[in-house]
């Protein structure tokens, strides 16, 4: 009978022992999917601000191009009044300008792009002013 208990002491004895062991390998295992998860939504993190910076910077060289592209425009209409200054000089103390029809449309249709791509700039500074307010948000 001693031998009996002795025995079933030392089952019950292994199975605690194993019982608590695969608590712990279980718990261990948890904790390693935990980090595992939060390396990964910090990596994901990382990432949706390395596109936000992209981003920042293509909204930048947008801005650049158009500023560009405003200093041509601007190059482009003094170079225009320049020409039309010489064109419509008058001529033999004629005092009258002499611009024609034609050249009126033209110098309208000039200032209507032009004006187009001064909003455009405009929206475009905007665009860029408020991405970075929200990329600095994001970053901090």
């Amino acid at each position: 009978m001693l031998q009996v208990k002795t025995a079933l002491q030392e089952y019950l004895e292994n199975q605690t022992y194993i019982g608590s062991r695969n608590k712990d390998e279980t718990d261990l295992m948890e904790g390693q999917g935990e980090a595992a998860q939060n390396k990964k939504e910090e990596d994901q993190s990382k990432n949706e601000v390395d596109r936000s910076k992209n981003e920042v910077d293509r909204s930048k060289n947008d801005l650049d191009q158009s500023k560009k592209g405003k200093a041509e425009v601007d190059q482009s209409k003094k170079d225009s009044q320049s020409n039309k200054d010489e064109r419509f000089a008058p001529t033999q103390g004629d005092d009258v300008d002499t611009k024609t029809a034609l050249d009126a449309r033209k110098e309208e249709n000039f200032m209507k792009k032009l004006s187009l791509l001064n909003a455009q700039l405009a929206t475009i500074e905007r665009e860029g002013s408020a991405k970075s307010a929200k990329n600095s948000s994001k970053e901090l």
